[in-house]
């Protein structure tokens, strides 16, 4: 433990370096983006304001821009992250990047834990390593951004998950449950986690009764409940529209669709010329999400044979298999990373990808379960297949394949220290070695 805990204060270090002389200097002015609704936002949420939208708030009084609305268009829980510390005094730009960025460093530790109870102690160190010094990693804690707090807990519930898996109890459900409501209450499509991640473990884990599963399945709906039903009864109740967990996806959908991301230079990408421009700007946020969904829809309506070829496009460019060069300037720019980090996400990611993949193939051989590994990259899928094809959304793949990775190195480690078993000379034959490897303690046979 005292070796990770070393791993983990040189992933902290580097991190804050990075923000400090890096990150922060590149952009001191946030203009009219992400960065500053968040910002601007916990800072509201602090002086008890509430979740109103900052632009609007912010905006010169006595212009049409000035009003005081509630807001959905991000779900909360990263806005109240920032908000706590914000209560506090602390509450710059700077220091909010700082936060976020110790939290991508606790993101490394539970890395290096999943690690270890996946294929144990070595396994964890190097899983760790890796995590800490994944380019992925680093160049979004250094950002304000929903994907450090997102895969925080992603990370959380698999740990609680493989846990489970290994010796079935309520608790683990109940973080696994937990750490997925916050992560839907930071991207809405983490709600797809419930079906394709804690469903499949509640049911398929050995040795439980169908009365034990059951009750393993009412707990997750509660404690869903209980912790997403407050923001979820404030939307219905809020907006004109009916409203579960944000006014944003109408947005996504028409930034996706429209002429300029069917052909071109940016198809499968976003184009702001895509966005709903003609309404008025006092029409209430949901009433606003409703008609970019039905700009969007009407335009994808209109060209359905055009659909296969931009849903590919958008799959190919979050797993960087097409144009990957054109991320590359399109990160750089659009997401203010600049072009040496840009540069060092993708090779970061090309140089883990085949060993995690590998790790994939130890897990399976060993008979640790691999679907929520699975179930994690097929939700990053769908999720771009509906809106567009940008990098960042591969955050939670970007995540795990420091801990497959991992497996897959610990694994060649240990054929190589493993000795040669040796067969008597007079059979004729070459001395040949074991490859048999041991069954972690995360076991179907569990």
């Amino acid at each position: 433990m005292a070796r990770l805990g070393l791993i983990t204060v040189a992933a902290g270090v580097w991190r804050i370096w990075y923000v400090v002389a890096v990150a922060d200097p590149r952009t001191p002015r946030l203009a009219l983006s992400d960065e500053t609704f968040y910002h601007q936002q916990a800072r509201l949420v602090a002086d008890g304001v509430g979740f109103v939208n900052p632009f609007g708030y912010y905006a010169p009084v006595g212009t049409p821009a000035h009003r005081v609305f509630e807001t959905a268009v991000h779900p909360p829980a990263y806005t109240v992250f920032l908000a706590v510390p914000a209560k506090l005094g602390i509450d710059s730009v700077l220091s909010q990047r700082i936060l976020t960025a110790l939290l991508g460093t606790a993101t490394v530790f539970l890395l290096g834990l999943l690690g270890r109870r996946l294929a144990g102690d070595r396994a964890g160190l190097i899983a760790a390593v890796l995590a800490a010094a994944a380019p992925a990693l680093w160049v979004n804690d250094s950002v304000l951004g929903l994907e450090t707090l997102y895969c925080f807990c992603l990370v959380v519930a698999l740990l609680c998950l493989y846990r489970f898996w290994s010796s079935p109890s309520i608790g683990p459900v109940l973080g696994m449950a937990a750490a997925l409501a916050v992560a839907a209450l930071t991207r809405s499509e983490g709600t797809l986690l419930f079906v394709l991640l804690v469903l499949p473990a509640l049911l398929l884990v050995p040795g439980v009764s169908g009365r034990d599963r059951a009750k393993y399945v009412g707990a997750t709906a509660l404690v869903a409940v209980l912790v997403m039903g407050p923001w979820v009864v404030r939307n219905l109740t809020t907006f004109d529209e009916p409203t579960v967990l944000g006014t944003g996806f109408g947005w996504v959908l028409a930034y996706g669709n429209c002429d300029a991301t069917y052909h071109g230079e940016f198809l499968g990408y976003w184009n702001d010329g895509c966005a709903l421009k003609d309404y008025p700007p006092s029409l209430e946020e949901s009433r606003v999400d409703l008609r970019a969904r039905h700009q969007a829809t009407n335009y994808i309506g209109d060209h359905l044979s055009r659909v296969p070829v931009v849903v590919a496009a958008r799959i190919g460019r979050v797993w960087d298999v097409f144009r990957p060069t054109q991320n590359v300037r399109l990160n750089a720019f659009f997401e203010r990373r600049g072009d040496a980090a840009s540069w060092a996400v993708l090779i970061g990611y090309y140089l883990l990808l085949p060993f995690a993949i590998g790790g994939l193939v130890v897990m399976r051989r060993r008979r640790v379960p691999i679907f929520p590994m699975i179930a994690i990259a097929v939700s990053v899928t769908f999720t771009v297949a509906l809106s567009f094809g940008i990098t960042r959304y591969r955050a939670p793949v970007d995540a795990v394949l420091p801990v497959l990775a991992a497996v897959a190195l610990d694994a060649l480690w240990r054929r190589r220290d493993r000795p040669a078993t040796t067969i008597p000379a007079d059979t004729g034959t070459e001395p040949v070695h074991d490859d048999s490897l041991p069954v972690p303690a995360v076991s179907e046979t569990s």
